[in-house]
């Protein structure tokens, strides 16, 4: 895998932030963050497959007991909309946006806003992709 597809790859994970399917509301807090870094899969994102960062992602959730990093009372916090905006300008570097999965943010973040409650493993897919991108 390439340098921009492994970098790339993060943000991918926040492809999925709209499906809540098979989501057990009785599950602890942060479980959904916790599955979704073991799957190492998101098969909606343009790199689909980032079980390379699997190790880097679970020390950072672990950190925090995998509480969400990106998403504050269930919307995109202010930097990870930043970074939307940010990735959504790639073109202006050089890069692709689409390695970013730039055209589907904005459906990403509706879905997020438009749910009043949006599940653990929404927020959870959000915030992975983020932090997938920025490494943090």
């Amino acid at each position: 895998m390439d340098a921009m597809r492994r970098f790339g790859l993060p943000l991918v994970v926040a492809s999925v932030m709209a499906s809540a399917a098979g989501v057990d509301p009785m599950k602890a807090p942060g479980s959904a963050i916790a599955s979704l870094v073991a799957n190492g899969l998101i098969e909606e994102a343009r790199w689909p497959d980032f079980s390379d960062a699997r190790s880097t992602l679970d020390a950072f959730y672990q950190m925090n007991s995998f509480a969400p990093a990106w998403v504050v009372k269930g919307a995109p916090n202010a930097q990870s909309m930043l970074l939307i905006d940010t990735l959504g300008a790639a073109a202006a570097k050089g890069l692709d946006p689409e390695d970013y999965d730039a055209s589907k943010w904005p459906a990403r973040v509706a879905a997020l806003r438009a749910i009043r409650v949006p599940s653990e493993e929404q927020v959870a897919r959000f915030r992975d992709a983020t932090r997938r991108v920025t490494g943090r």
